[in-house]
């Protein structure tokens, strides 16, 4: 069997479970054992440095956000609503570790803005937007400028 037979094979779920030859509810358990146990040996993170994105979930039907520790690449925290998940998070350190956050990492959802506002000391000082977000703003931007002038004209 060649590598494109494979990839076609497990496309997607169903292809999975053919190419192993076991049913979705084993593959499942395998994979929430493997996580316990990825857990369980991981040590206390205290990240300094945070990324905050959302996932697409599901083929389109949904979205999870994100948390990752830029300093050690691990996830962090999984949520599936954009505000609370942060929140949730945030309210879950320590007093120290919320102060030993340097920067997050985020696009510009007022939802993302906002739970770090209310959820860590010196918010405004600790947000940083991507490079792309930021680029796409200021095309919109540019955009409406030239179409404003073109008008006048």
């Amino acid at each position: 069997m060649n590598d494109d037979q494979t990839e076609f094979q497990i496309r997607d779920r169903y292809g999975f479970c053919r190419f192993f030859g076991l049913s979705w509810n084993a593959i499942d358990g395998i994979m929430q054992r493997v996580v316990k146990r990825g857990l369980a040996r991981r040590t206390e993170i205290s990240p300094t440095r945070i990324g905050v994105d959302e996932m697409v979930f599901k083929k389109c039907h949904g979205y999870v956000t994100v948390l990752s520790g830029q300093d050690a690449g691990a996830v962090l925290y999984v949520g599936s609503d954009r505000k609370a998940t942060l929140k949730a998070w945030y309210e879950s350190l320590a007093e120290e570790q919320q102060e030993a956050i340097e920067s997050v990492s985020m696009d510009m959802w007022p939802a993302f803005i906002d739970a770090i506002l209310e959820s860590l000391p010196r918010a405004e000082e600790k947000i940083a937007f991507g490079k792309c977000h930021i680029a796409k703003y200021l095309g919109k931007a540019a955009d409406k400028v030239h179409a404003a002038k073109s008008t006048k004209l």
